[in-house]
C-alpha cells in the first residue's frame, strides 16, 4: 500500500483549511456585514452538516460510489472557494459556503475510510498518515499567512481552490471498499 496518497491528501485539504478558513471573518467584515449575519455564516452550516453528513455519506455507502461521490464533492468546493471572493452579497455567500461546508464535510469520513481500507491490517498507522494534515495546515498557515499580508484577502481564497484542486487529483488514487 502506498501511504504517501492517503499522507499527501491529509497534507493537501488541511493545507486548504489553513489557507482559506482563518481568513472567512475577515472577510465577512470586509463587505461590511452585520454581526448577525457574520454569526449566521459562521454558525450555520455545522447545524446542517449534523444532518447531511449522515446523509451523504449514507448515499455513498449504499451505492458503493464513495470515489464519486468524495470526487463530486471535491469540485464543488473547489468551485465554491474561489467563487467566494467574488460575491459580496449575503444571501449568495450563504448558500455558497453553507454549500461548501457541508460538502466539505462529506470529505473527511470518506478519506479516513478510504485510509483504514488501504491500509489493511496496518491500521495502527493511520496517525502517521494522518499526521499529513498537521504537516500541511502548519505550512499553509505560515505560507498564506505571508501572501494574505502582502496581497489582501483573495489569494486565501484561490490559494486554497488550488490545494483542495490538488487534492481532488490525488483523490483519485485512494482505494474505497467495496468499488473496483
Amino acid at each position: 500500500m502506498k501511504k504517501i496518497v492517503p499522507f499527501t491528501f491529509y497534507f493537501l485539504i488541511f493545507a486548504a483549511v489553513a489557507a482559506h478558513r482563518p481568513y472567512l471573518v475577515l472577510y465577512y467584515q470586509s463587505l461590511s456585514f452585520t454581526g448577525t449575519q457574520i454569526g449566521m455564516l459562521v454558525g450555520i452550516a455545522p447545524l446542517i452538516t449534523i444532518f447531511s453528513l449522515p446523509l451523504i455519506t449514507g448515499i455513498a455507502d449504499t451505492t458503493n460510489k464513495h470515489r464519486l461521490i468524495m470526487s463530486l464533492a471535491l469540485l464543488i468546493v473547489v468551485a465554491t472557494v474561489a467563487l467566494l471572493p467574488l460575491l459580496d452579497s449575503f444571501i449568495l455567500i450563504l448558500i455558497v459556503i453553507t454549500s461548501s461546508i457541508v460538502l466539505f464535510a462529506t470529505l473527511m469520513p470518506l478519506s479516513a475510510s478510504a485510509t483504514m481500507y488501504m491500509l489493511g491490517e496496518k491500521r495502527d498507522l493511520f496517525g502517521r498518515i494522518r499526521l499529513g494534515g498537521t504537516i500541511g495546515f502548519s505550512i499553509a498557515a505560515t505560507v498564506i499567512g505571508s501572501l494574505v499580508q502582502s496581497n489582501g484577502l483573495r489569494i486565501a481564497f484561490w490559494s486554497a481552490a488550488v490545494l483542495l484542486f490538488l487534492a481532488f487529483l490525488v483523490s483519485q488514487k485512494l482505494a474505497h471498499s467495496g468499488e473496483e
